[in-house]
C-alpha cells in the first residue's frame, strides 16, 4: 500500500518596494509553502534609495516564538 501523499497549501507573497525606488522592484515575489518563510535581500545606494534584489527562503518559525517587533528610528 502506497502512503497518502498530502500536497502542501503554497502561497504568494510579494516582494517590498524600496524607499525612494524609482525603478520597478528586481523581482515581483516569491511562491512559498506552509511551512516557509522569506527573507529578502536589500541593495540600498548613497542616494537614498532601496530595492529588493533577492532572497532566501527559510523554515517559518512556530507560531509559539517570541516576534521582534520592528523599530523604527527618526
Amino acid at each position: 500500500m502506497t502512503p497518502a501523499v498530502t500536497p502542501f497549501t503554497r502561497h504568494f507573497v510579494a516582494a517590498p518596494i524600496g524607499a525612494g525606488s524609482i525603478r520597478p522592484p528586481a523581482l515581483v515575489g516569491v511562491d512559498l509553502a506552509e511551512y516557509e518563510d522569506v527573507e529578502w535581500i536589500w541593495q540600498h545606494t548613497a542616494e537614498g534609495q532601496s530595492q529588493v534584489t533577492g532572497y532566501r527562503i527559510v523554515p517559518r518559525l512556530p507560531r509559539s516564538w517570541p516576534v521582534q517587533e520592528e523599530r523604527r528610528h527618526g
